[in-house]
């Protein structure tokens, strides 16, 4: 409810019900050659959705009729006082504090009911009713209600909810409101949430969304991590890809990037050549340098290198460099056998 509403209704309660206004009226001496007639400036305006009641003797009279007084009504001029009595249905809220199992904190039952005139003599009769107090002490004189919250916390809210709104229902079934002239009955009732309960609720439940955005963060970055980790040892190609998928890398530079990596693995190719050719380690390795100076050819040139070119390579002789037998020794230098000494 808003604020506006609220101070509305609580305006409303304040007022009395059903009887909103009563007068006392003076006699109105009778004259011989006319009939007496009451000044109706004395009289109260009825409101929209009440009527008037007069009382003269020990009757009251309600003026029911849709057309205007003009004080000559015998019940006008004979009344000694009159009241206004509303005959709308009004609604009442009471709020009964209802006791927890903690010193500390209090239940808050709010219970409304429905309020209407069904006989407007009756209830001018009996006068104005404090409805929010009488209603309040109709529900402390139920023994079993006051006790319903004493076995539990303000926590178990929705338990005692269930017990409380129960307990009502049947205790104005069996104990209907008797008020001269009205008719009241239940409208609604239950148990208000205690601020500091709501307040802790709603921190709990901002900190659980806050803590499920931090888990969604982290589980992202980490398949972030993950991925980049791959591409980073997929190697630079990978990384060019991702640059020229994401529009930070232009293909200009990407094929820039291409060329020096090549370059740079040809210039470490032969320096690791030339390191192994100065040292002589070439005689002790199991392959053969012709073919890995083709091989590095080929890779410069990007074409094969012929046959002739091939032979090129060889000594001045057409032969080979001397091979290295299994044992390390030159092939050449070993004793020749007895099919050679034949030959």
């Amino acid at each position: 409810m808003s604020r506006r509403a609220r101070n509305s209704a609580d305006v409303e309660l304040e007022l009395p019900f059903p009887v909103i206004e009563e007068r006392s009226l003076p006699y109105v001496p009778r004259k011989l050659l006319r009939g007496a007639r009451r000044e109706l400036s004395g009289i109260p305006a009825a409101r929209p959705g009440s009527v008037l009641v007069f009382r003269h003797g020990s009757r009251y009279e309600a003026f029911h009729e849709t057309k205007h007084l003009t004080g000559a009504e015998v019940p006008v001029v004979d009344a000694t006082s009159v009241c206004v009595v509303d005959t709308r249905t009004r609604q009442f809220t009471v709020h009964v504090p209802l006791p927890s199992r903690s010193p500390a904190d209090d239940f808050t039952i709010r219970a409304t009911f429905r309020a209407r005139v069904t006989d407007p003599e009756r209830a001018a009769e009996d006068g104005a009713v404090n409805m929010t107090g009488y209603l309040a002490d109709y529900l402390g004189q139920d023994p079993r209600l006051s006790k319903l919250g004493g076995d539990y916390s303000v926590e178990q809210i929705a338990k005692v909810r269930d017990l409380v709104v129960s307990r009502i229902e049947a205790y104005c079934e069996f104990n209907p409101i008797e008020l001269p002239g009205l008719a009241v009955e239940l409208a609604s009732a239950s148990v208000l949430t205690p601020h500091e309960l709501r307040l802790h609720e709603r921190q709990k439940r901002d900190e659980r969304r806050r803590q499920e955005i931090d888990q969604l963060r982290a589980d992202g970055e980490d398949l972030s991590i993950k991925r980049h980790k791959a591409m980073v040892n997929e190697g630079p190609a990978a990384l060019t890809a991702l640059g020229l998928a994401r529009g930070e890398t232009a293909v200009n530079e990407a094929i820039e990037n291409a060329r020096d990596d090549e370059q740079r693995l040809q210039a470490r190719f032969a320096e690791a050549f030339r390191i192994l050719q100065q040292n002589g380690a070439l005689d002790y390795i199991d392959i053969d340098p012709t073919d890995m100076v083709n091989a590095y050819l080929e890779k410069l040139t990007g074409q094969p290198v012929s046959r002739a070119n091939r032979g090129g390579l060889r000594g001045r002789d057409g032969e080979g460099r001397d091979a290295i037998g299994p044992g390390g020794e030159n092939e050449d230098d070993a004793p020749p056998d007895e099919a050679d000494l034949d030959e």
